[in-house]
């Protein structure tokens, strides 16, 4: 897997030049773009590493939904549960 975008840059033709550009997210010192010349025999590997990586992105986001609304479900329960308790105390 592989984080990032492949982009093709240069004046065009013969020097034009695929480059992967890195996008590092948060703070500190490596919050920055960075930039990686990718050889032209590494282009389609280097595209489904990128495909790969956001696939894998999109897998945890489902995850931590599908988490959430668990958590919810559960935290509703559990208040149906205590309702129904404290109503049979009455």
């Amino acid at each position: 897997m592989r984080q990032g975008q492949l982009l093709l840059r240069g004046r065009g033709g013969w020097r034009a030049r695929p480059e992967l550009v890195l996008d590092v997210a948060g703070g500190g010192e490596d919050a920055r773009t960075r930039t990686k010349i990718i050889p032209a025999e590494a282009v389609e590997t280097t595209r489904a590493q990128i495909t790969e990586f956001r696939r894998f992105r999109r897998l945890s986001r489902e995850l931590i939904e599908l988490s959430e609304r668990l958590c919810d479900a559960r935290l509703e329960g559990t208040k149906a549960e205590a309702q129904a308790t404290a109503k049979k105390g009455d």
